[in-house]
């Protein structure tokens, strides 16, 4: 497929963070890349976008699939060596060389959160250490990604068709400017099939890329990036509503015209930081089917400000926020803040 757009040096760059998770669908390690943050300061709600570092690292998120089995006839607390990701070729026809594997790796942390089914709306169930790329165990020739597996079992003994790993990242594409506020990023086969082009094709600067989801039948939800940082403050104000929602809203209307209208989803990250410096993704996964009510501008701004005070009062408690997952509760038309992840990689759930 021929995108319109400029090829984008995303491409070579890659945009990081992501979560490992669980899937019950497919197989292979789930590698979810977000996007890495701006390395400046901005003022509040700044206008300007985040800067794209030229690491060409990626941050993963493992999932939980049959593709890569747990080792072993049960599943232990801890699996060491897992395979996570391979450059053998996945059900999807697809397949990434020992390089793509490397910049993976290069770029997560040294724990990370297992997830599960490709779903950010689902807690996670343990965490990864001991990331390396190494020759297959099982494939002469090939590469993989090998890790430690912990799993919390209750969690997982819950969920018997969580029986083995899958993978995502995200992977610029093109671009329509030089300075992107806004990345799409669609699931497979939708990339294949024109939906790039589509969202491409608008007078806001945006990104488009490929949310790669390694299990059989990926579930139809993008991922759609805020660039412009939010700088997180003690008292909130209406500077979002004012000067992000008009760009944003934008997005959501092509989102509505070309995607959500095929009985699709979104889900939404804003790029934010605290005033400390440190960087935070705020990730909103609304009810499927209910995405113009959740992304409202109104029930959205309520949403950023419960983030911002959970991001808030955990700063003020000395712990540095990585990353705070909200879902929405079509019953009461409000966001609940379900998780908060931290630099150490330790996860909060809150019930």
């Amino acid at each position: 497929m021929a995108l319109k757009g400029r090829p984008s040096d995303l491409d070579e760059e890659r945009l990081p963070d992501g979560n490992w998770s669980c899937s019950s669908s497919q197989p292979n390690p789930l590698a979810s890349l977000l996007l890495c943050l701006l390395p400046c300061r901005l003022p509040p709600c700044s206008l300007a976008p985040l800067k794209i570092a030229a690491t060409r690292t990626l941050l993963a998120y493992p999932e939980l699939t049959p593709h890569y089995p747990f080792k072993g006839k049960a599943m232990s607390k801890k699996i060491i060596g897992q395979v996570l990701a391979s450059t053998t070729e996945d059900r999807q026809g697809e397949r990434y060389d020992k390089e793509f594997l490397e910049q993976l790796v290069s770029g997560m942390p040294q724990r990370v959160p297992l997830h599960q089914r490709h779903n950010l709306g689902l807690p996670s169930v343990g965490f990864i250490t001991n990331q390396r790329v190494a020759p297959h165990p099982d494939v002469p020739g090939e590469w993989a990604i090998l890790a430690d597996v912990e799993i919390n079992e209750d969690d997982v003994n819950a969920n018997p068709d969580l029986k083995g790993f899958s993978w995502s990242a995200t992977v610029s594409v093109a671009r329509n400017a030089d300075v992107p506020h806004f990345g799409h990023f669609v699931p497979f086969p939708a990339y294949k099939h024109g939906l790039l082009d589509e969202i491409l094709n608008q007078d806001e600067p945006v990104l488009v890329g490929k949310w790669l989801k390694k299990e059989l039948s990926p579930n139809a939800v993008s991922l759609l990036v805020g660039l412009m940082t939010l700088i997180l403050t003690p008292i909130w104000d209406q500077t979002y509503k004012q000067v992000v929602w008009p760009h944003l809203s934008r997005q959501f209307d092509k989102l509505r015209e070309c995607w959500w209208k095929k009985g699709a989803s979104t889900d939404f990250m804003q790029m934010a930081r605290l005033p400390s410096g440190d960087a935070v993704q705020i990730i909103f996964v609304p009810a499927r089917q209910h995405e113009e009510q959740a992304f409202s501008r109104d029930v959205l701004d309520d949403g950023l400000q419960l983030a911002n005070e959970a991001a808030i009062r955990q700063m003020d408690e000395g712990k540095v926020t990585s990353r705070i997952r909200l879902l929405f509760n079509e019953r009461i038309g409000r966001w609940k803040v379900i998780s908060i992840e931290f630099m150490d990689g330790s996860v909060l759930h809150i019930v």
